[in-house]
């Protein structure tokens, strides 16, 4: 995430960008339906955290295990 586009962008477009990788990520690690779901609890975190979930794989799968508790939690 260190792109120039991306050190270039506004706060918007690095959550746009930092969203949509995340999205990537968590298809091929849980349900694609429930990917959507995740990322927008996960996007819902400070940027910098974002910044520092997306640079550690240990984190951001501990984000994206939390998302799922909360999802079967709710069913």
């Amino acid at each position: 995430m260190k792109s120039k586009k991306y050190i270039d962008s506004d706060e918007q477009e690095k959550w746009d960008q930092i969203g949509e990788e995340i999205y990537s990520y968590i298809e091929t690690k849980s349900n694609s339906d429930d990917a959507g779901k995740i990322t927008g609890m996960i996007i819902d975190l400070p940027i910098e955290a974002l910044e520092t979930c997306v640079k550690s794989s240990t984190l951001l799968n501990e984000k994206i295990q939390e998302g799922i508790t909360l999802l079967k939690e709710d069913n």
